[in-house]
């Protein structure tokens, strides 16, 4: 954790665990398999981890925080429904082919464009979802 975050945000980030971890992003690219909207894609797949998987899967309102690998604050973002809503799986089809992928893929509209564009600067950037 940087000392250049404000002290409150230090302590928030103390008292939250880390839940995921998104440590690299790969092809081929993909595309949410919903009708339309800015959000389709299409995107790179997520290489993640679940650190916690009882807080991945909790219901209900929450506060999250994305950390980089420097210990920066990305983005601070909220769910009424909890992380795993928020930081959803989503149906994919291959972008070039629009053959299904036989696994759901890793997504967040605010945050996605972002960490792709941190990780064409850095392909070694890895983040904590808290």
């Amino acid at each position: 954790m940087t000392s250049a975050l404000p002290t409150p945000v230090q302590h928030l980030l103390r008292a939250a665990s880390p839940v995921l971890r998104i440590r690299g992003l790969q092809g081929p690219r993909w595309k949410r398999n919903v009708a339309k909207g800015g959000r389709i894609g299409p995107w790179l797949a997520g290489v993640y981890d679940v650190l916690d998987q009882a807080a991945w899967q909790r219901p209900g309102a929450c506060l999250y925080l994305v950390t980089g690998d420097d210990g920066a604050l990305r983005y601070v973002g909220i769910s009424r429904n909890g992380l795993k809503h928020r930081w959803r799986t989503s149906p994919a089809i291959d972008a070039a082919s629009g053959q299904p992928f036989a696994e759901s893929q890793l997504f967040h509209s605010q945050c996605w464009k972002h960490l792709e564009a941190e990780f064409a600067q850095n392909p070694q950037a890895r983040f904590e979802v808290h």
